[in-house]
């Protein structure tokens, strides 16, 4: 079996064999890797036989092109961890949140390198924020990165309906 970073690796029934970098020789059976708490499905090895397993990565920018980091989450939505540069995931559907929005399901194959833009609401008053359901995602200032969508701004003395987010720009509300 061979990964070109460093994994843990598991048999089929869960067990933990150790981490690894690079090729490691195991026994015909099953197993699993894992790697930023995403694990493959079954790998069956079976005698004399080489497996090469191929991660994707998923890479979040901001308007200013530099990564940000995003919570990732499993396609059952089970919190995986908060990642930031590039994410190196198993295949699999995948979603990513930020500041409390969860994207569309990503589909990554092995070596498949997906980027997500984000864009920006920037106010220099306190503001809530309520994405295009009406789910309040929270209070902010500032600059504030934002997967592409329509929100909704309140602040103390204004209310911005349908705030089109845009992938690489900012939106200024100021």
């Amino acid at each position: 079996m061979y990964a070109s970073t460093a994994f843990f690796g598991f048999k089929a029934d869960g067990k933990r064999l150790g981490r690894y970098g690079g090729d490691i020789v195991v026994v015909p059976g099953s197993y699993q890797v894992a790697i930023n708490n995403s694990k493959s499905e079954a790998i069956n090895i079976g005698n004399g036989e080489t497996k090469e397993i191929k991660l994707g990565t998923v890479r979040v920018l901001s308007t200013d092109g530099k990564t940000v980091s995003v919570t990732v989450f499993d396609a059952n939505e089970k919190r995986l961890g908060f990642y930031g540069n590039d994410i190196l995931l198993v295949p699999g559907s995948y979603r990513v949140s930020v500041n409390n929005k969860m994207s569309e399901l990503i589909e990554l194959t092995g070596g498949k390198f997906i980027e997500i833009k984000l864009g920006a609401i920037n106010l220099k008053d306190r503001f809530e924020i309520y994405d295009d359901q009406g789910k309040r995602m929270g209070s902010f200032d500032g600059m504030l990165p934002l997967l592409p969508g329509s929100y909704s701004v309140k602040t103390k003395n204004s209310t911005f309906d349908n705030v089109k987010v845009i992938a690489g720009k900012v939106t200024d509300l100021n």
